[in-house]
């Protein structure tokens, strides 16, 4: 029975022993993604700011009406006149 006991406590040991080394590349993966998420949410910020700059606002209905000019109106075609062609009789 003791000799059970004693090997459960070494498995136990050895177990969170090597595990461990997993826990710290974990927590340095959870790290590295923090850091990550950070700066991308930085370069939103950076972009949604060139985005207002470059962006002009949109023009509503009202608007665009009176800043286009009136419609013209087509200007009358000329009539084309043809020559009358002549046959020469041989």
């Amino acid at each position: 029975m003791e000799y059970i006991i004693g090997v459960i406590f070494i498995a136990l040991v050895a177990f969170f022993f090597l595990n461990r080394k997993q826990i710290e590349v974990i927590e340095e993966v959870k790290a590295v993604e923090k850091a990550v998420v950070e700066e991308v949410k930085a370069v939103e910020a950076v972009v949604e700011e060139v985005v207002k700059k470059v962006r002009k606002p949109r023009a509503t209905p009202a608007t665009s009406a009176a800043k286009k000019p009136a419609t013209k109106k087509p200007a009358a075609k000329k009539a084309v006149v043809k020559k009358p062609t002549t046959l020469k009789k041989a």
